[in-house]
């Protein structure tokens, strides 16, 4: 009897620590994802562009490899400054999570989906590889690169809370919707444009990114963290 007391203690323990969410947690999951994009997205927004200007002036090209490497970079310092932010949020209803596990797999899925989201347009300007071929690669880089956050943190998330892989599914559908943005800014801005109006509109799409994707997951986060009847 006592060691199924104990058995039963140590598995509430592990569990959500109760605050109701509600709205107020999808408030400060926003603010939490935002912010942390705001600060995270301006690493590659202002790097990547930076980097390969001063190639340009000194090499007179722009390697992929030196490129996919700067970002990638840039990328897990992103993941790394956004999973802190959003574990300020998570600490308030999990109090046993720490902050190193939640960051440091948003980090290392951050450099990831970086390489994931890059290579597709390197491997575009090579004459080796046929147009279907290429599509075929896109799609599955893709799908990998959208479920890449949501998987590493489900890894953790799973710990916790029950139903957790409903996590990588609503990454899944909010991370396309928030790399929208800065794909579509990004790519408006002609060419001969300086460096800091390619920073400027990175930074600003990033914030939009990070709202949009906070008010997806926050969706998920405030049912996952509903309270529950015994």
């Amino acid at each position: 009897m006592s060691e199924t007391v104990a058995q039963i203690s140590s598995y509430e323990e592990t569990q959500v620590q109760s605050k109701p969410g509600g709205w107020g947690l999808w408030w400060r999951w926003v603010l939490a994802t935002t912010a942390g994009e705001l600060l995270g997205f301006a690493a590659p927004a202002t790097v990547v562009p930076l980097a390969a200007w001063v190639m340009t002036e000194i090499l007179g090209t722009v390697p992929d490899s030196a490129m996919l490497v700067i970002a990638v970079l840039a990328g897990v310092g992103e993941g790394a400054v956004l999973g802190f932010a959003q574990w300020l949020v998570l600490r308030r209803y999990i109090q046993s999570m720490a902050w190193r596990d939640w960051v440091l797999v948003t980090a290392l899925a951050a450099g990831v989906a970086y390489i994931l989201g890059m290579t597709p347009s390197m491997l575009a300007d090579s004459t080796a590889i046929s147009p279907a071929v290429l599509i075929a690669i896109w799609i599955v880089l893709g799908a990998l690169l959208v479920c890449s956050i949501g998987f590493a943190q489900w890894l953790v998330l799973r710990r916790y809370v029950q139903k957790a892989g409903w996590w990588v599914l609503a990454n899944a559908l909010a991370w396309p919707l928030g790399l929208a943005v800065p794909f579509i800014a990004l790519t408006a801005i002609p060419d001969a444009s300086p460096v800091a109006v390619w920073v400027l509109v990175g930074i600003a799409s990033g914030v939009l990114m990070g709202a949009v994707v906070g008010a997806v997951t926050g969706i998920a986060l405030a049912w996952l963290l509903r309270p529950r009847s015994s």
